[in-house]
Formats: C-alpha cells, sequence, structure tokens
C-alpha cells in the first residue's frame, strides 16, 4: 500500500506541515519524538506515520471546539463497528474502519459519506435476472446489497450493559501504567523502560479491544496475538518501511505477556492461558559493534576538551551517557587518580561488582578540569545533570547532552556507530589480553557469570590496573 501523507514535508527543516481552517500549523522531528515519547527519524519515510498520528489527534482537539461534524452519524457508526471489530479481536477490520473514519472527517457537507456502491454484488443480482433500476438511491442499495444488516446484527447482539472499567483491557492497561509511572518516580525503572513498554502495550491492547473484558483473554486470543506479531514481522521482511522488526517484536510480545501475568497476579483473571509459554519471538543474532583503533584517535583527535573527556571515559571505564551523568563526586578520588563504583544500570543488584578503575593520565586531567562542585561529579556548562529522562503527562521527556554532543563529532569525523560503541571496543581490545574474558566482565561491571567465577576468582586490583594500562597504550592514549 502506497504511503498515505496527511500532512506536507518540509525537507530544508526537517518538518511537516498542514492548514486546516485558515490555519497553519507545523511540527518538526523532534517534536514528535517528544510527542511519542520516542526516537522519531528525521526523514519523511521515517517520520510521516507519526506525523499523521499526531496531526489526527491534534484535528481532534482543534475540531472538537467546532460545531458537530456534517456527517457525524455516518463517523459515529463507523466508530462503533471499529470499536466491535476491536472487542472481537479483529485488528485489520479494526484498522480499515480506522481510515475509513478519518476519511469521512475530512469530507465537507455536500460530499457522499460512502460513495461506493456495492458493484460486484450488483452486477452479480442483474446478472441473475433481477431487474436494479440505474437512479436506485445509493443508501438503498447499500441496505439491501451491502453490509448494512450484518452490521446491524452485530452491534444489537453486543449492545449490552457496559464493563466497569476496571474489568476491560483499556482501563486495567491504564491501571498498569500508572502503576509503572510509579516506579519510575522511585527508581525502579527507567522512564525509558517505562515509555517503551507503554507503547509496546498499547499495542496489546488495540489488539485485544480497549472494550474488551480481561477475562477474555485465553488460549485462542494468545495464540491469535501470537500471529499477530509473526505477521508484523512478515510484513518488515516484505517492505522495510512496514511492519515490525524482529526486535520490537519480541519487546512488544513480552510486554504482552508480563501484562497477562500481572492480571492473573492481582486475581483479575482467574486462569492463565495454558499455551503462554509455548511461544516465543527470538530476537536477532548481532555481531558486537566496534570501532578501530584509528577512528577512536579521528574523534578524539577533533573533540572539545569537554566531549574528549567523554570519550576517554567511555574508553577507560566503560561508562555509558546514563554512568556519565550519573557519577557522584564521592565516586571520583583524584588523588589516587580512581573511579570506583557500580553500574547506574545495575547498581541494585547484589552479585554486581563495584569496581576501581585506575584513570589514565589524560582521563584524569580532563576529570580535575571539569568535575563540578556538588553531589554529581559531570554537569553540563550551564549545571544540568548530562543525561534528563523523566515522564511528564505519561510521555518520556528525554535529554541527553552527550549523545548530542557525540553525533555531532561523529558526523564531523565520518564515524559510524554510537557512544555506546567506545565501551563495547575497549571491552573486545580486552579479549586480546584476557583471552578468559575475567578482566572483560569485571570492566563492564557485569556480574560472575559463573559459581566459580563469583566465588573464588574475581581479577587481582593489580591484574585489572595492568589491563587498563595496557589498554590505554592500545589506544595510543598512553605510552
Amino acid at each position: 500500500m502506497p504511503a498515505k501523507y496527511e500532512l506536507t514535508w518540509d525537507a530544508s527543516n526537517h518538518r511537516w506541515r498542514v492548514q486546516h481552517a485558515g490555519r497553519r500549523y507545523v511540527i518538526s522531528c523532534r517534536q514528535l519524538s517528544k510527542w511519542a515519547g520516542q526516537p522519531v527519524p528525521s526523514t519523511k519515510e521515517g517520520s510521516y506515520r507519526v506525523a499523521n498520528a499526531w496531526w489526527d489527534e491534534k484535528r481532534a482537539e482543534i475540531d472538537g471546539h467546532r460545531g458537530p461534524h456534517p456527517h457525524a452519524d455516518t463517523i459515529a457508526l463507523l466508530e462503533a463497528k471499529r470499536d466491535w471489530a476491536r472487542r472481537h479481536g479483529q485488528p485489520d477490520t479494526a484498522a480499515s474502519l480506522t481510515e475509513k473514519i478519518e476519511t469521512t472527517r475530512r469530507l465537507r457537507a455536500d460530499d457522499d459519506p460512502d460513495p461506493e456502491w456495492p458493484g460486484e454484488v450488483i452486477a452479480i443480482a442483474r446478472s441473475s435476472g433481477i431487474i436494479i433500476p440505474d437512479d436506485l438511491d445509493p443508501s438503498i442499495a447499500r441496505m439491501i446489497f451491502g453490509e448494512g444488516s450484518i452490521w446491524r446484527d452485530r452491534l444489537q447482539r453486543d449492545a449490552t450493559t457496559p464493563l466497569p472499567d476496571d474489568l476491560t483491557i483499556g482501563g486495567q492497561v491504564a491501571t498498569w501504567t500508572t502503576l509503572q509511572q510509579t516506579k519510575v518516580k522511585a527508581g525502579e525503572i527507567s522512564p525509558a523502560r517505562h515509555a517503551n513498554d507503554r507503547i509496546a502495550l498499547h499495542h496489546f491492547r488495540d489488539f485485544l479491544g480497549t472494550e474488551s473484558p480481561v477475562g477474555s483473554i485465553d488460549e485462542t486470543k494468545w495464540t491469535a496475538w501470537y500471529g499477530y506479531v509473526l505477521s508484523k514481522i512478515g510484513e518488515r521482511e516484505n517492505d522495510p518501511k512496514a511492519g515490525w522488526s524482529r526486535d520490537y517484536s519480541a519487546i512488544v510480545f513480552k510486554v504482552g505477556k508480563a501484562f497477562v501475568k500481572h492480571l492473573y497476579q492481582t486475581r483479575l483473571l482467574d486462569h492463565l492461558p495454558r499455551n503462554l509459554d509455548a511461544y516465543r519471538i527470538g530476537r536477532t543474532t548481532r555481531e558486537i559493534e566496534v570501532m578501530t583503533t584509528e577512528d577512536v584517535r579521528r574523534l578524539l583527535d577533533m573533540a572539545t576538551d569537554r566531549v574528549r573527556l567523554y570519550l576517554l571515559l567511555a574508553m577507560n571505564t566503560g561508562m555509558t551517557q546514563k554512568d556519565l551523568s550519573d557519577l557522584q563526586s564521592s565516586e571520583v578520588d583524584l588523588k589516587a587518580g580512581t573511579i570506583t563504583r557500580k553500574r547506574s544500570k545495575t547498581h541494585k543488584e547484589k552479585d554486581v561488582p563495584t569496581v576501581t578503575y585506575q584513570l589514565w593520565p589524560a582521563t584524569l586531567a580532563l576529570l580535575s578540569t571539569f568535575k563540578a562542585e556538588g553531589n554529581r561529579a559531570l554537569v553540563t556548562s550551564s549545571g544540568r545533570p548530562l543525561v534528563d529522562k523523566r515522564i511528564v503527562d505519561g510521555r518520556l521527556r528525554a535529554k541527553d547532552s552527550v549523545a548530542t554532543a557525540y553525533k555531532r563529532l561523529a558526523g564531523r569525523c565520518g564515524v559510524s556507530g554510537s557512544f555506546s560503541v567506545l565501551r563495547a571496543t575497549s571491552s573486545t581490545l580486552l579479549e586480546e589480553f584476557d583471552p578468559s574474558g575475567k578482566i572483560g566482565t569485571l570492566f563492564l561491571g557485569h556480574s560472575p557469570r559463573s559459581i566459580k567465577d563469583k566465588h573464588y576468582s574475581r581479577p587481582h586490583q593489580i591484574a585489572f590496573d595492568e589491563a587498563l594500562a595496557w589498554l590505554g597504550r592500545k589506544y595510543g592514549v598512553t605510552e
């Protein structure tokens, strides 16, 4: 299906614009990222679906302050059909009806909201000798030959007393989302993790139907959900702009499974589907991405002192952007020339090691220059955290000054890969120094892989210091 653009693309400014009701509306890809709670590519093909979704929401907000739509009755009927499809696990039908709703909302008062006749059925009827006037009113034709009677029967059968919101899929998704937001505030999960899980869970919610009862989740629905996710993978394999990647599909499927278990644990679901563990979505096996030492030297040579410090800390201590932002002054010993800490991502886990990194002279010199006075050892030039991710009005708001600065630098140097590739590069190089992998595991701040490693054979600090010194020479940073 060809791409459907609701707005006009402004390539020079990486933004979308649209004229509506005498006013002009503009939104950039950066603003779309904030609205969606996840990164949006600064390209036409990579951002148009999110732009369409934003405009649907914005237009609904605008039109809500105006008079009733001239085709309000048709829209209401289409919405009722769409809701029925969602409740009965027919996502493709629901998607088709959603598209019809949006098309109808764009019609003027003198436009026919459903100009298509059931022509194929009429042709068959005429071939059977049934006389049908050419000037037959379209609404009567649709009533006789269309699906009107089928939908009337469906909607009448489904016209029961609405379930309480807390017994519907949509209601419980909202409750679960609120709980996750509480976990974010308590530091149990990251804002980015919550934002990604929320979007993934909405896919599951939309598949089952927002108004569907919680108790409708059974073995049949779970099998259908598995098939739906697989179909999304198939779409992507046929068209790189359609469907979902295998890795993203695995995340969506995993979040759906966690939600089903949550419903069971809170006694909202009497029984888990017996086939809950029967299906899985395997993730793509990828090679670890690393840089050449020449690329690393080019980055260091062209970086400003502040950004060079970020690079050296990633190379010397395996820090990510989050680690840099969370680095505490109490973890830095300038006199000893060391940093001692656990990784930010896993600092609450008991078996994750606290690691002391001996800093290279170049790293120590720059850290002494840029170390802040407060609790955070490193902040921006304006005194803000290097990485600031939070949930605002249910959506992720993220600022990552390290990633932004690195992206600009890498672009100027012609170097591919993200900031985290530096950490992977150092870990890979350390395998040359210690093929057993113990030094590399400690460098990454990972928990020991075996019982023996955990209790008996953590590398001695002297050996670890020697490994870091060797790594500095390998990069050409130390002599």
